[in-house]
C-alpha cells in the first residue's frame, strides 16, 4: 500500500517539514499580530417634523355667503441637525373627514404665510423651512350648488368634521 520513498523523495519531504516547522515557529512570543482601531461614534439627532394641535377654529359669518373658517397651523422642524447644505421645503397636504369618509371635495381649502417674515407657499410648498413654521388655514364651503348642499347637510348633521394638515420635509430639487 505504501510505495517506497526514494533518496529524492524521502529528501523532498523533509524539505517541505522543514519549511512548516520554520514557517509556523518563526513569530516569537513578544510580538504582536493583532491589532484593534477604535474611534467614537456620536449619532446625529434625527431630524423632525413636529405638527402643533390645532385649536377652534374661526367662524366669519356674513349675509347671504358661505361661511369662512381659519385657523394657524405651526409646524415646528429642528433645522440644526441638517446637513450643511441641504436646502428643505415642506409640503403640505390638507384634507377634511367625516369619520372616515373624505369630504375635501365640498370645500375651498387654502394655505398662505402668517406673514410674519416667512417668505410665501409656492402652492402648497414651503422653501423656506425654519424652526417654526406657522401657516393660516382658510376653508370655505365650495359655491357650486352639488357641494354647497353637502357641506349644508354635514352642517345640519352636526358631526364635527376632522381637518388634516399634514407636512413633509424633503431636499429641494433644483429644476
Amino acid at each position: 500500500m505504501f510505495k517506497k520513498l526514494g533518496k529524492k523523495g524521502l529528501l523532498s519531504l523533509l524539505t517541505v517539514a522543514a519549511v512548516v516547522v520554520t514557517t509556523v515557529g518563526s513569530f516569537a512570543v513578544w510580538d504582536s499580530l493583532t491589532a484593534t482601531s477604535n474611534g467614537a461614534l456620536t449619532l446625529a439627532k434625527p431630524i423632525e417634523v413636529q405638527a402643533v394641535a390645532m385649536g377652534e377654529f374661526t367662524e366669519e359669518k356674513e349675509y347671504d355667503a358661505a361661511p369662512v373658517y381659519t385657523q394657524n397651523v405651526t409646524f415646528n422642524v429642528n433645522v440644526d441637525d441638517v446637513t450643511s447644505g441641504d436646502t428643505l421645503q415642506l409640503d403640505l397636504n390638507s384634507a377634511i373627514k367625516n369619520g372616515d369618509a373624505d369630504v375635501t371635495g365640498n370645500f375651498d381649502i387654502t394655505l398662505e404665510s402668517t406673514g410674519d417674515g416667512t417668505a410665501p407657499l409656492e402652492g402648497t410648498t414651503d422653501k423656506v423651512v425654519e424652526g417654526t413654521n406657522v401657516y393660516k388655514l382658510t376653508i370655505t364651503p365650495k359655491s357650486d350648488t352639488a357641494n354647497m348642499a353637502a357641506a349644508t347637510a354635514l352642517a345640519k348633521a352636526g358631526s364635527p368634521l376632522t381637518v388634516e394638515v399634514t407636512g413633509k420635509l424633503s431636499k429641494q430639487t433644483t429644476p
